[in-house]
């Protein structure tokens, strides 16, 4: 019975033994070095999108496709740009669409790219 006592106490005290050693035995003298101001960008993934997008479109395309309301093909996807843009319900669109200023979308709507 003692023995179990014993063995049951080690595997209850076991997970304090790595803690009780670095407090006793500090490998670390200073605590890690963190950036408190560091701040994640929220638009981070618009903005990345949009700079590759103005690097492999020229402008004067994204003026023709705006006026003529054609496609602009962007890394094998089609590209639709817009001024304002209202998306019907229950409509699905397979397609990247940028809209420079208000985008409005009804229900049901589904947008895969």
């Amino acid at each position: 019975m003692l023995l179990v006592v014993f063995v049951f106490l080690l595997l209850v005290l076991l997970p304090f033994l790595p803690g009780l050693i670095e407090y006793f035995n500090p490998k670390d003298n200073l605590p890690l070095d963190i950036n408190f101001y560091y701040s994640k960008n929220p638009r981070y993934f618009s903005e990345s999108f949009k700079s590759k997008l103005h690097s492999k479109i020229k402008d004067d395309e994204v003026q023709k496709a705006l006026y003529a309301n054609e496609k602009v093909e962007f890394f094998h996807d089609n590209v639709r740009f817009f001024y304002f843009y209202d998306i019907p319900s229950n409509t699905e669109l397979n397609e990247i669409l940028y809209v420079l200023n208000d985008l409005k979308t009804h229900e049901n709507v589904i947008l895969n790219k």
